[in-house]
Parts: structure tokens; sequence; C-alpha cells
């Protein structure tokens, strides 16, 4: 009985110390890397290409009836320009009233107001758009169609 109780206690002892030892191997390992810390570099590159982005408010416009020779319909629509550039905005007109139809774009410069039939610039601005019809007693009564193309192009 004596012989089991000491070889129980060798084996209970021996489990014990073993749990120890790896205990500390364990924890030996665990604070080893504590305290280090570890990074990763990651270079990102790339190359930006030019954009120019043009969209107008309102893409049809119909001015329903009107008279007189000459009438001016002042900040009627609006474009928007979005770009990474320096850029020029031309404006064509086509259709058979085309002659009757001037566009005329105006944005804010500083304090005063500026006038153009096409714009420049660069980077984000907002361009109003007034539309001047002019001579319209040479136009036949009806309606009258045309198609106003506005361009943006790197300058």
């Amino acid at each position: 009985m004596r012989t089991k109780l000491v070889v129980g206690l060798l084996v209970l002892g021996l489990a014990v110390s073993g749990l120890g030892v790896f205990g500390v191997i364990g924890s030996a390992a665990v604070n080893h890397h504590a305290g280090h810390s570890a990074e990763a570099v990651n270079t990102v590159t790339w190359t930006l290409a030019p954009a120019i982005r043009l969209t107008i408010a309102n893409p049809n416009v119909d001015f329903g009836t009107i008279s007189g020779a000459y009438v001016h319909k002042a900040n009627a629509n609006t474009l928007t320009v979005e770009s990474n550039i320096n850029w020029s905005i031309s404006v064509t007109v086509a259709g058979a009233a085309s002659d009757h139809l001037r566009i005329r774009l105006w944005w804010r410069a500083a304090s005063h107001h500026r006038w153009a039939d096409g714009a420049t610039g660069g980077g984000n601005r907002t361009l109003r758009v007034d539309y001047h019809f002019h001579n319209l007693l040479q136009l036949a009564p009806g309606t009258h169609t045309v198609t106003v193309t506005f361009t943006a192009t790197p300058r």
C-alpha cells in the first residue's frame, strides 16, 4: 500500500512539475514576443489621368410661348464643370432657328460677374446659362427647336 502511495505521489509530482515546465516555457515564449511590434510597409502609386466632367441641370428647356422681337431668359440653366485640369467650354447652336438664339455663360469672378459666349477656367466651377432670342419676327409662327451643345476641352 505504501508503494502505491509513493508511486502515486511520484506520478503526481512529475505531472505537476511537467505542467510547471510547460507553463514556464509557454510563458517564456509569450513573454519573448510581448513588448515587440511588427509592421509591414505598403507603397501605393498611381497615375491620375486628366479629367473633365460637364453636366447640365436641365437638358430639355421649353420656354413655352414667347413674344417680341428680342427676349432674354437670364439664368435659365446651369452648367457644372468638375476637373483636375484647365479647361475651355465652347457653345454650338444647331437647327433651323439657330441664327435666332445666342447663348451666354456667366459666373462670379472675384467681385464682378463675367459674361462670355464660352468660358475658360480650371478646377470646379458652376456656370449660369442665359438664352438670348433675337430677330424673332423674322421667324414664322410655330414651335422652333434648336440643339445647344456645350463642349468642355482641355486648355
